[in-house]
């Protein structure tokens, strides 16, 4: 009588086995398709090339009267670096979002017209706040390192700021000018998830449209998942 008690107890204790396999098979899956669909967040530095070919800058409020518009203007080829914070969703690879920052550029020309007679700019700095929109597809699974190709328009509204000087005068007065300049990238570049937690994100990117040439952009950001939200 005892034996089929016996082999009962075995067959539970296999099909519990098998319960607890068979979950611990799915749970990667599980989390890998939680992270198929998910709101991203993240930081990301770039650097890169620009070639501006004159733009003319408009005046801000209240310059000195020696200034106009389109009497300053933006030349030559020169290096960025950028930080920029995005937010996307992405849903089964498809990735689209929004992102906003800050542009520092370097080595370009301030130039200058309708000047009086032996006034120059000094201390001249360029800047830039971008506003970004983009859209793109990454391949593979979620919990895999992904390759994905990317499409970005931006809105950089470029600032000058340089300051007036005449040899015999001296200073007369800071000189504020900005412009909106638009450009179009491709990108290509590569995901890497560190756990459920944190992801890399880096890429090359390509000017299509615009005053850019090339840029690399090396990123960190966190995956939260929608069914979260």
């Amino acid at each position: 009588m005892a034996e089929p008690c016996v082999s009962r107890r075995i067959r539970r204790g296999l099909l519990g086995w098998v319960a607890a396999g068979l979950v611990l098979a799915a749970a990667p899956e599980a989390r890998a398709g939680k992270l198929d669909e998910t709101l991203d967040v993240s930081v990301h530095g770039r650097a890169g090339t620009i070639a501006l070919h004159d733009l003319r800058l408009r005046s801000s409020a209240g310059q000195p009267e020696l200034v106009r518009d389109g009497d300053l203007r933006l030349d030559g080829r020169g290096r960025s670096a950028s930080t920029v914070m995005r937010a996307n969703l992405s849903l089964d690879g498809v990735r689209f979002g929004v992102g906003a920052g800050w542009t520092g550029a370097r080595g370009l020309r301030l130039e200058h017209e309708r000047l009086p007679h032996g006034t120059g700019l000094v201390d001249g700095r360029v800047w830039g706040l971008p506003l970004e929109a983009f859209v793109g597809y990454a391949f593979r699974k979620a919990d895999q390192i992904r390759p994905y190709l990317e499409a970005r328009a931006t809105l950089t509204v470029v600032m000058a700021r340089a300051q007036l000087h005449h040899p015999e005068l001296g200073g007369l007065g800071r000189v504020r000018m900005h412009a909106p300049v638009v450009e179009v990238v491709g990108r290509a570049g590569v995901l890497v998830p560190l756990g459920e937690v944190f992801f890399v994100d880096a890429s090359v990117g390509r000017t299509m449209v615009g005053p850019g040439a090339w840029v690399a952009s090396l990123g960190l950001g966190i995956p939260i998942p929608t069914a979260n939200l």
